[in-house]
């Protein structure tokens, strides 16, 4: 009887044991089939949105001047006349070409300006919150080009400006008279008539 008692708690030890473990692993389950339904939830959002990101690629947006902020590799100082004339003009026209910019790498949400300062200064003096902008992610050397390439437009700039621009642009990509003019956009004979400053000397 002992014996048989002792068989009987045993084995209502068990069916408690397996029970449990029974209900430990229905959790467990249901944990894991929960942070299966989050997980796929977070990468259709992802891709979601690295499909408008490829949608948008190139396209223009409207995108809130807080968001912007000033590209560390600008160099040149805004022009306050420069400013004054193009909010003039923007104040009874529209913005025909967009400024260009690129997911800033230290601030979350938000974008540095690679081209168009004085835009997006002439659209905040006018008390616009937002600006047409084209997103370009590119790392720092292309970002530079870009900058230099639209400092280049500046009526402002001297041409010895424009050729240091050009000349360390050359020494740094081994790109020919040709391609630099591609890239600027303007006629090789102009590029060559940059250049004509090294052919001067230093003094």
């Amino acid at each position: 009887a002992n014996k048989t008692k002792a068989i009987e708690a045993t084995s209502s030890n068990k069916e408690t044991d397996k029970k449990v473990e029974s209900r430990g692993s229905v959790a467990a389950y249901i944990d894991i089939v929960e942070d299966l339904k989050e997980a796929k939830s977070s990468v259709e959002k992802l891709e979601n949105e690295n499909k408008q990101l490829r949608v948008n690629y190139g396209k223009s947006l409207v995108i809130n001047i807080d968001n912007l902020i000033s590209s560390p590799l600008q160099t040149r100082a805004l022009d306050p006349v420069r400013v004054n004339n193009l909010a003039e003009h923007l104040a009874n026209n529209e913005l025909t070409t967009p400024i260009v910019v690129r997911p800033s790498s230290t601030r979350a949400e938000k974008f540095e300006i690679v081209a168009g300062h004085h835009r997006v200064e002439a659209f905040k003096q006018l008390g616009r919150k937002e600006i047409e902008a084209i997103i370009r992610p590119m790392d720092d050397e292309e970002a530079e080009r870009r900058i230099f390439f639209d400092n280049l437009m500046a009526p402002d700039l001297p041409d010895f400006e424009k050729y240091k621009g050009f000349a360390a642009l050359r020494k740094r990509t081994g790109q020919s008279y040709d391609a630099l003019a591609k890239d600027a956009g303007i006629s090789k004979a102009l590029v060559v008539f940059y250049f004509s400053f090294e052919k001067l000397p230093n003094k």
